[in-house]
Parts: structure tokens; sequence; C-alpha cells
């Protein structure tokens, strides 16, 4: 039977990895923007729909391996079939917000297109001015300021976020197994409550411990120069 775990986690290692190559390669892949193309909303339709089927094979591609792994861990004990069950949860009730979300990225890769594709026209039909650049117009932030400081704080704390969620997770889950809680209402407060947890740990974590070993990883190399 440990065995048998054994060579599952190996090969779910194996599938996990082979998925990420593939979907860094398709991340990567140049996009061919469409020849003579005098719009810009013609010319950038290549890149939304490049963006549009990497979120397509992403979103297969990790929900098959979340749904494997699930199975996984039902078949290793109760106490882990709760945490499937729990990440389930989570899954079905944080999916929507997630998919809502990144429908909006194209849309939003598009308006930035749009404006730097309006700044450099502008900046070439006047090239003939030699010091005048005031005819071209800035480009903008493509999020609104409120989001942007979100996700600039959420990428602060990314790390931290990623050492510390699964052990919240776990947690909430033996407290669930513990208190004999179950079904559906249980199962979303707690992962509505693990998530909140996990933020004020990683929070914590990166104010302070993350940051002051940043900042004395940096202060030799300041010192040398």
């Amino acid at each position: 039977m440990v065995d048998a775990d054994a060579d599952s986690v190996a090969a779910e290692d194996a599938e996990c990895a082979r998925v990420r190559h593939a979907l860094l390669q398709a991340i990567d892949a140049e996009v061919v923007p469409a020849p003579g193309s005098a719009e810009a909303e013609a010319e950038f339709k290549p890149y939304r729909q490049h963006c549009v089927a990497a979120q397509r094979a992403m979103q297969a591609a990790t929900g098959l391996l979340r749904g494997r792994l699930r199975d996984l861990l039902a078949r290793q004990s109760p106490a882990k079939a709760r945490l499937a069950e729990l990440d389930a949860v989570m899954e079905a009730t944080l999916s929507p917000r997630e998919l809502m979300l990144l429908a909006r990225v194209p849309q939003l890769l598009g308006l930035h297109y749009r404006r730097l594709r309006e700044a450099g026209a502008a900046h070439n039909a006047g090239a003939d001015a030699p010091d005048d650049t005031s005819a071209i117009p800035a480009a903008g932030p493509i999020l609104p300021p409120a989001l942007r400081r979100a996700v600039r704080g959420l990428a602060r704390i990314s790390y931290a976020l990623f050492l510390v969620h699964f052990a919240v997770i776990l947690l909430a889950a033996a407290l669930l197994d513990a208190l004999g809680a179950g079904g559906a209402a249980a199962g979303a407060a707690a992962a509505l409550a693990a998530w909140a947890a996990s933020l004020l740990l990683a929070v914590a974590l990166h104010r302070w411990v993350e940051a002051p070993w940043q900042r004395l990883r940096r202060a030799p190399l300041s010192s040398a120069r």
C-alpha cells in the first residue's frame, strides 16, 4: 500500500511537471499580429485569442490536476479526505470570482494595447519636431487605483502566502473533523476563514520575517558599493 501511494505521488509529480512545462511553452509562444490591419482592435485580435486560449488551457489542466490530487488525498486517510472536501468547497466558492477576474484580462490588455498604439502613432506623426513630445498621450494605468494597490500588496506577500496557506487549510480541516461539522455551509465558512487567516499570517510573516531578511541581505551589497 505504501509503495502504491509512493508510486501515485511520483506519477502526480511527473504529471504536474509536464503540465507546467506545457503551459509555460504556451504562454511564451510567439504571437503573429494580423497583417495589414489599420484598426487597433483587428490588430490586437491574435493577442486576445492567444490570451483566451492560454487561460482555458490553464484552467482545464490545473482543474484536472486538482481533482486528481483530491482523489489521491481521499484514498489515504479520513483526515485527508476531509481536506479534499474542504478544497472542493474552496474551489466551488472561489472559482466563479476567479473566472470573472480572468475574463477581464484580455479586455484590459486590449485597452492598454490601444493606448500604446495611439501613443506610437502620435510620436511618429510628430517625428519632424525634434524636442516636442507633448503630443504623446500618457498610457495610464489599466487597473483602477484601488485594485492596483490590492494586486501589488498581494504580490508582495505572495511567497509568505504560499508558505502558510496549506498549513492553515490542514488546520481548518482538522478543526472541522474535531467538531464533527459537515455540509456545504460549514465547508464554505471554513474555506473563507482559512483564506482570511492565511492572508493575515502572510502579512505578518512578510512584515516581521521576510522583509527584514531581505533588508539584511541587501545591506552587505550596499556597504560594498
